[in-house]
């Protein structure tokens, strides 16, 4: 090879005892000139992989008059067209033509005694039937015309080329059957292609008897069960029979080339040969082929899954080698022939027979998308779903467990409450005590007995619902008096504001306070001045009061307005000294018993 360009020269012709001229592998242009048949002592031609053209001369091998001494005839890769015609090249021994643009039919072979490899290929505008001259040449051992449109069968003059090792004439149109007699009488022959021709019948039960090592019948139209190939099926030898009509399990072939049929099928036969067995790995297999060519799911080849399907291995493979891919043989079978036996589909597919013109009444499965709920369909939908409800959730949980204010989740507390029910009285430790009494008692159960005594009932109701309610307990009690004792602070906090809460609630016997209300004795400056502080909404919503016009008897009203028992919160300016009620005046916010409350805490000891 080198970038040798321009035109191939006429007076090369000159040089007459040129034995060799190779120009292969440039940029050579022009055509062979017909001078090159006064080069009779030339023995090798080498041309190939340029950009020649126009036709090969016919006298290139000289004429009846001269003996052409051209052994190799290497013009391929060109752009060489027209017919092909070399009469009176008896001594070729090698011939490339392929790859061009050559028409007509194939080269007449006639005196070809010698010829050993004649490779014609990728011509698509050669065909017809393969001549007979080829029988000729006896000794050929490498004959290649793939991709050309041969017709017609093959000859049984094949059986004399005995020396045969290469036969590739695939991508044809060939028909009829395949010789058996091929196989006993080609004992050399390794190579044996035949795909995509048009080929049909039963493969030869002597099949097994040539020593072939790669057999390519993929694409053609033979049906019928497998005969012994025990041979093809070991080591590397690679044997590819998909896309025909062969069957495991079908009597009397009835179809043709466009529609597999058999009249019956027996489904108890075995699926697959004594002599093959599947392996445990599995291989992805091709579904299309039947398919395309059928209207009804032509279109629906997208939405085909992919098979798999066991390797197969040699019989006689040990149960524990049926993972080791170094056993599998490469033999390709249609999963149709075993009834899919072994295969499944990748995941969200499933296999399913369906009905195809071109496969008759012979099972055919594809693996067809399986109905998804929504669920399995969108399932980043359904995960947004779960986390948007998990924060949901969350915030629930959140919003319910802990209280407004307090960092402790009210499950917590909970259990804390349980604790404190269950522990009963505190011993030791922090607590919290409570000390209550209704202001005035003494004078009041002295000025009405039996009233007084419905009210205190009423009042000691009040505290023990509070004390339960705030886990407390009563440590002594004395009359009106309550000593109380609460594990936590909030708890005694909340004892008392729901105890005063009740109490203003509270519906007290009528008439306890109708009658004369003594003056209290000043004991207890704390309690005149809340007494006081309690009288001031009084001064304020009283009806008949104006801040202008009683801003003078305010400070007297709050400093010397005494704490009274049982007392009447009446308007700013009334004295509630020895005073005979009628009833709650206008303006009174609270019309009842007033307990007073201490709270406390501190540690106990023990």
């Amino acid at each position: 090879a080198n970038t040798i360009t321009g035109t191939f020269p006429e007076a090369i012709a000159a040089l007459t005892q040129l034995r060799t001229l190779g120009l292969g592998n440039n940029n050579v242009t022009g055509s062979l000139p017909d001078t090159l048949s006064r080069m009779t002592l030339l023995e090798q031609l080498d041309v190939t992989k340029n950009s020649m053209a126009g036709q090969v001369p016919r006298n290139l091998c000289g004429n009846n008059s001269t003996y052409s001494c051209l052994v190799d005839l290497m013009i391929g890769n060109n752009q060489f067209s027209g017919q092909l015609v070399l009469p009176y090249c008896d001594s070729l021994v090698f011939m490339d033509s392929s790859n061009n643009r050559l028409s007509g039919t194939i080269v007449d072979m006639t005196g070809w005694r010698k010829m050993h490899i004649l490779r014609t290929g990728a011509n698509p505008n050669i065909g017809g039937p393969i001549p007979d001259t080829f029988q000729q040449a006896e000794l050929m051992t490498d004959l290649s015309m793939p991709n050309m449109r041969l017709t017609g069968t093959i000859p049984q003059w094949f059986t004399k080329l005995v020396q045969m090792t290469i036969l590739n004439i695939q991508n044809n149109q060939l028909t009829g059957t395949l010789p058996a007699a091929m196989f006993d009488m080609m004992a050399s022959l390794q190579t044996l292609n035949f795909r995509n021709n048009r080929l049909n019948g039963t493969l030869p039960d002597n099949i097994q008897k040539s020593p072939i090592t790669n057999l390519a019948l993929i694409n053609n139209y033979f049906w019928g069960r497998l005969p012994n190939m025990s041979s093809l099926a070991r080591g590397n030898l690679i044997t590819d029979l998909r896309n025909n009509h062969l069957f495991c399990c079908g009597t009397e072939y009835d179809g043709d080339n466009d529609r597999m049929h058999y009249k019956s099928i027996d489904y108890s036969a075995p699926k697959l040969p004594e002599w093959l067995v599947q392996s445990r790995i599995m291989i992805v297999q091709q579904q299309d082929n039947d398919v395309s060519d059928d209207p009804e799911w032509s279109n629906k080849l997208p939405s085909i899954g992919s098979l798999k399907c066991p390797g197969f291995m040699a019989a006689g493979t040990e149960r524990f080698q049926l993972n080791n891919a170094s056993n599998l043989i490469q033999f390709s079978l249609d999963p149709q022939y075993y009834m899919y036996e072994g295969c499944e589909c990748e995941q969200g597919y499933e296999l399913t027979q369906v009905m195809l013109e071109s496969t008759g009444n012979v099972p055919m499965k594809l693996c067809l998308a399986v109905e998804q709920s929504f669920a399995e369909k969108y399932p980043w939908v359904i995960a947004i779903i779960c986390i948007a409800g998990l924060l949901v959730l969350f915030w629930i949980t959140w919003f319910s467990c802990f209280r407004r204010g307090t960092a402790r989740p009210a499950m917590v507390q909970a259990v804390i409450n349980m604790r404190k029910r269950v522990k009963g009285e505190p011993c030791s430790g922090s607590i919290t005590v409570v000390n209550t009494d209704i202001e005035g008692y003494s004078d009041l159960i002295k000025e009405a007995p039996e009233l007084m005594t419905k009210a205190l009932n009423l009042h000691n109701a009040v505290i023990r619902k509070a004390r339960w309610t705030n886990f407390g307990y009563t440590v002594e009690q004395e009359g009106d008096s309550y000593s109380l004792v609460f594990y936590e602070p909030l708890d005694a906090v909340m004892f008392c504001l729901m105890t005063q809460q009740a109490l203003m609630k509270q519906q007290w016997p009528e008439g306890l306070f109708e009658g004369y209300v003594h003056n209290v004795p000043k004991k207890r400056g704390g309690s005149q001045i809340l007494a006081s502080i309690a009288n001031i909404p009084s001064v304020w919503f009283h009806k008949s009061s104006k801040m202008g016009s009683n801003s003078g008897n305010l400070n007297p009203t709050l400093s010397n307005q005494p704490s009274t028992n049982g007392a009447i919160l009446g308007s700013s300016g009334d004295s509630m000294v020895s005073r005979k009620s009628e009833g709650p005046p206008k303006g009174t916010m609270f019309y009842g018993l007033r307990v007073r409350m201490g709270v406390a805490t501190g540690i106990l000891q023990e």
